[in-house]
């Protein structure tokens, strides 16, 4: 449909702009540009210097961002097919995207624009500086993305694109890069999972940059603590999770990101591990059902040197839960339970309400955890008694 619109109207130039922090360009990049290059005669590709919805990231540096571009498209035969432009990250100040419009309006006064989105950007995109100019200077084009909505909000001028995209994150990339560290130290190979999200050449200049240093150092540390490679489909089904609900529930996908990955970082710690590393803590007294996730706490707050204490609080209670969470724990809990390696009774049930209401999906999975512990006869842990209490009992009373 819309490249039908596009061929009708020969003589007025079709031009894309496909905007992004691009740190680091991936294959969900390129696949649509690939699809871009095939439905516009123009396709722009405009990396940002720093999004105003990113603003506390730490962002790579423009010219690394840039040169991975370069490789990424040329590696995929597409460097020559599309324009790289580096008007945002020249101007080195937060990208406003009524600006870079009204100056692609400018080179090109006669041309039909059209900006590019995924639609995990359809609930906020009315939220964007300017956004009523934004929609009479452009026409989205939307590309769906798996499991967000592709419900265009009536007021914006909008088309959907022919194609879909790939469910892949700069998030989830980075943390592919720390288990690709740990790979390459245990097993001399890459990653495979990382091959079917990153080309080649990125990578390669990733790691001979030293860029992304704190995922980098994740890997050697799941090094450090004996971490089992057998875990690790877990740990991505995790990551992969909890950044899409972080989308979902407009939950920092960077944090969610950060939280999965380290959930686990522990699993196999011993006090040979805790000694080594001189960490600060007393495990004497530490209840086996807190252990793993109370020393992947410390590893992040003490090693690592994250103080962010919603990430340390999702890593901590991701096992025992507590009473009212913040929507960061909630989601990394969640995800750890119901990722898509895990097979039990019921879970569907819960996969279903993940996308409907957290709250009623912690309240299943707390009934469900009390339950099999019960069978088994197993001491059930006060925080989880706290969790039932504030998920189940109350949500009972209120209802």
């Amino acid at each position: 449909m819309i490249r039908e619109n596009i061929i009708m109207d020969k003589k007025q130039h079709s031009i894309v702009i496909y905007g992004g922090s691009f740190d680091p360009v991936h294959k969900g990049h390129t696949v649509i540009i690939k699809n871009l290059v095939n439905h516009f005669d123009k396709v722009i590709v405009m990396p940002a210097f720093m999004s105003p919805h990113k603003k506390d990231h730490g962002y790579t540096a423009p010219n690394h961002r840039f040169k991975m571009l370069e490789l990424a498209l040329e590696e995929e035969d597409l460097l020559q097919k599309s324009e790289l432009s580096s008007y945002e990250l020249d101007k080195q100040t937060t990208s406003y995207t009524i600006e870079t419009i009204q100056h692609i309006k400018t080179m090109y006064p006669n041309a039909r624009l059209y900006f590019c989105i995924g639609s995990e950007c359809l609930s906020v995109v009315n939220q964007w500086k300017d956004f009523e100019k934004i929609n009479t200077l452009v026409t989205f084009f939307v590309v769906p993305r798996p499991n967000f909505t592709l419900l265009i909000p009536p007021n914006l001028n909008a088309v959907i694109a022919p194609f879909a995209g790939l469910d892949t994150s700069s998030s989830l990339i980075k943390a592919l890069i720390a288990l690709n560290e740990y790979h390459l130290i245990n097993q001399h190979s890459r990653l495979p999972d990382i091959n079917l999200h990153l080309s080649s050449a990125v990578l390669d200049y990733i790691r001979n940059q030293n860029l992304y240093p704190l995922h980098q150092k994740i890997g050697k540390l799941y090094h450090k603590f004996d971490f089992n490679k057998k875990r690790i489909p877990h740990i991505i089904g995790t990551i992969k999770l909890a950044i899409h609900l972080a989308k979902l529930y407009n939950v920092d996908p960077h944090k969610a990101s950060l939280a999965a990955l380290l959930h686990d970082i522990a699993k196999y710690a011993t006090f040979v591990h805790v000694k080594n590393e001189k960490l600060n803590i007393d495990l004497n007294n530490l209840h086996p059902v807190i252990y793993h996730a109370k020393i992947g706490e410390v590893i992040t707050r003490q090693l690592l040197k994250i103080d962010d204490a919603d990430i340390l609080n999702s890593i901590k209670f991701h096992t025992t839960k507590r009473a009212d969470m913040s929507s960061l724990e909630k989601i990394t809990s969640l995800a750890d339970y119901l990722e898509e390696n895990r097979a039990f009774d019921e879970i569907e049930k819960m996969r279903e309400m993940l996308y409907i209401d957290l709250d009623e999906c912690m309240k299943l999975i707390i009934i469900d955890i009390m339950n099999k512990l019960e069978s088994k006869k197993k001491d059930i842990y006060y925080l989880t008694k706290d969790a039932y209490e504030f998920y189940v009992s109350t949500k009972v009373i209120d209802n």
